[in-house]
């Protein structure tokens, strides 16, 4: 069974969703630099928007710490949870009362 952890990679950032029936979907990275961010295409928002019950994207190091892009792109969706994934934990966020909270952190074994 793939893990959100399975997904961290040192080389880019990857990038999908986790639809409501709990499968995890990856997306393509369309980002002009993905070895610092990320970008879904309006095509892939478009197909998963419905099912989706949360988004989740890696970063290359050992931070799952929010960029600043993050944080909107997060404050945009407030009805989806949000995962972050790094070398050794997954992080999730969500939206409540307009703010990003830190909601679990669960680390994982990526040396």
């Amino acid at each position: 069974m793939t893990k959100l952890s399975d997904f961290w990679n040192p080389e880019v950032e990857r990038c999908g969703f986790i639809l409501k029936s709990g499968e995890i979907v990856e997306v393509d990275n369309i980002s002009e630099d993905p070895q610092n961010g990320f970008e879904v295409s309006e095509k892939d928002f478009e197909k998963y928007y419905s099912e989706t019950a949360a988004s989740w994207h890696s970063h290359t190091d050992d931070f799952a710490n929010l960029s600043l892009s993050d944080y909107y792109t997060f404050l945009n969706l407030p009805e989806w949870d949000h995962w972050v994934i790094s070398k050794n934990k997954c992080v999730k966020f969500s939206v409540k009362s307009n703010c990003v909270i830190l909601e679990e952190v669960t680390t994982h074994g990526n040396d």
